[in-house]
């Protein structure tokens, strides 16, 4: 195999994992907002939402709610998974920073640019 095969087969799995990664945010984000609104913590033994991220995922109290409110915000959006698999994780946690119900298929379309 060439050095140029190497390197575009490699370059795919990169494209590929990237892209899995992006999925998986979101993934973690629905998770944890369910967790979280059904208190799920509380039968687990934890006495807030934050104790039980700091002591099973190794996440601050900042990072759980920075998680669950940009799956808030995208489904008080009306975001679907749809559009959200389009864009992306990272594109979608800048576009919640100014995305109403009003202009959040505005800020989709924008972002899949």
């Amino acid at each position: 195999m060439s050095e140029k095969e190497k390197a575009i087969q490699l370059e795919k799995k990169i494209i590929n994992t990237w892209s899995e990664i992006e999925k998986n945010y979101y993934e973690i984000a629905r998770m944890a907002k369910e967790f979280v609104d059904k208190q799920y913590y509380v039968e687990l033994g934890y006495k807030t939402p934050d104790d039980w991220a700091r002591k099973v995922l190794g996440y601050g109290r900042r990072k759980l709610q920075y998680l669950i409110s940009i799956e808030k915000k995208l489904i008080d959006c009306g975001v679907t998974e749809k559009k959200r698999n389009e864009i992306g994780w990272t594109k979608a946690r800048e576009i919640v920073k100014v995305m109403t119900i009003d202009n959040a298929d505005e800020w989709v379309e924008k972002a899949k640019h």
